[in-house]
């Protein structure tokens, strides 16, 4: 088994720096192994312009998964563990926003992504807050999970409000470009 990088196509993607590559057991049980190659991206200008303001390294993110299971799937029992892997991401994905000191994390609904070969992916939205002193960021965030010979893992997050701290905030050209860029991970 070896899992292999998600191949991120999305254009812009060369405007955000790879903070992460990672190859990680995620599951190692008697009748499979699980593994996922994960690359995580962040807007370094964002990230800079928020510390000046706060003291803090917050920014807005992206991030694929690439899973691959030993001994391989077969399609039939892709589909049977689709929803049993999603719920495992959107959790994953919680504990992730929770690493990055983001609070009061909350799932938002549903919406329907358009991936690079036309198909469609549903992706769940999250909220949350991140706390600085004197003021709240207010953070969307978005995870889809396909399958594709295998499990693809997309998604990310950022701020939708500059929480008073006088930060140009961008909210809808930072969902428009994290919606691109989910639909350009094959």
């Amino acid at each position: 088994m070896a899992a292999t990088p998600p191949q991120v196509t999305a254009e812009g993607i060369e405007e955000w720096e790879c903070v992460e590559a990672s190859v990680d057991t995620l599951f190692d049980l008697p009748v499979v192994a699980v593994e996922g190659y994960t690359l995580v991206y962040e807007d370094a200008a964002l990230r800079e312009q928020l510390r000046r303001a706060t003291g803090e390294d917050v920014t807005r993110f992206f991030f694929a998964t690439q899973l691959a299971f030993e001994p391989a799937l077969s399609p039939r029992v892709e589909a049977l563990l689709h929803r049993t892997v999603a719920s495992a991401a959107q959790g994953a994905f919680a504990d992730r926003l929770e690493d990055r000191g983001l609070t009061d994390i909350q799932r938002a609904g549903r919406r329907k992504i358009t991936l690079g070969d036309h198909r469609r992916a549903s992706a769940v939205a999250f909220t949350a807050d991140y706390e600085v002193e004197g003021a709240t960021l207010p953070i969307e965030g978005l995870i889809a999970v396909w399958r594709d010979d295998g499990f693809t893992i997309a998604g990310g997050a950022h701020p939708v409000g500059d929480g008073g701290l006088g930060v140009e905030i961008e909210a809808e050209r930072y969902e428009d470009e994290l919606v691109e860029l989910i639909g350009g991970v094959a």
